[in-house]
Order: C-alpha cells, then sequence, then structure tokens
C-alpha cells in the first residue's frame, strides 16, 4: 500500500488571500447589484503596498473598480491611500467587455433558462 499525504492551508484574518477573497467577492456583488445577468471573471493579486485586479467583465453599466478596492481596503482596517491600486485587462484598458458575440449566446441562455424556471415555478403553482 503506497502511502498517502494529505495537505491543508488555513490562513489568518488579514492575510492577502483573504483580502483578495474579499475585493473579488465585492466586485461579483457590485456587478450583480447593476445587472443580475453580469458575468465576471477577475482576479486579485495583492503583494506589499499594491493590489492588482485583473480579469473581464461583462455588465450592462459601469462599475468602479477602484472605489471597490478603496472601500474594502478602508473596512477591513487598511488604509487605502498607502496601496497603488492597478485595474487592468490587456494592458490599458480599464475594464474589457466580452466579447459581443459570447455575450449574446449567454444572454440568450439565460433568458431561456429564467422561462424555463418561470415555467416550471408556474406549474408547480397549479
Amino acid at each position: 500500500m503506497s502511502k498517502r499525504y494529505l495537505t491543508a492551508e488555513s490562513v489568518c484574518a488579514g492575510h492577502p488571500d483573504k483580502l483578495c477573497d474579499i475585493i473579488a467577492d465585492s466586485i461579483l456583488e457590485a456587478c450583480l447589484r447593476k445587472d443580475r445577468a453580469s458575468r465576471v471573471a477577475c482576479e486579485v493579486m495583492a503583494t506589499k503596498g499594491k493590489i492588482i485586479v485583473a480579469g473581464e467583465i461583462s455588465c450592462s453599466e459601469k462599475v468602479n473598480i477602484r472605489d471597490i478596492v478603496k472601500t474594502v481596503l478602508k473596512d477591513v482596517g487598511y488604509n487605502p491611500l498607502k496601496f497603488l491600486i492597478y485595474v487592468y485587462i490587456y494592458g490599458e484598458r480599464k475594464l474589457e467587455f466580452q466579447a459581443q458575440p459570447i455575450h449574446r449566446i449567454f444572454r440568450c441562455l439565460i433568458n431561456h433558462l429564467d422561462k424555463a424556471l418561470d415555467s416550471t415555478l408556474n406549474l408547480s403553482d397549479i
């Protein structure tokens, strides 16, 4: 029988991984508040004095990611003025919207799923 080793990672409050998770979740929540069909694929990285947000967002309204990062930093007890905040995708672009063909496909799928769920719920009410 071969030996197996199981490992686990645990980090304390204030660890950069937890901070990055909170920022990413806050960005997702802000997008969903503006457009429930938003699609957010973003990564957040933190290092000494720097926060980097990169990814792809599809939302019908603009979301100020830099303000979200500053708010999270302040909420968890950091001084946002001590951080350089980089928000970018593909170089200098501040927000990259998903390609229109992909956007149309997902919007169509979401509409069909919504209709299917509505009809399912309506049938169960009978």
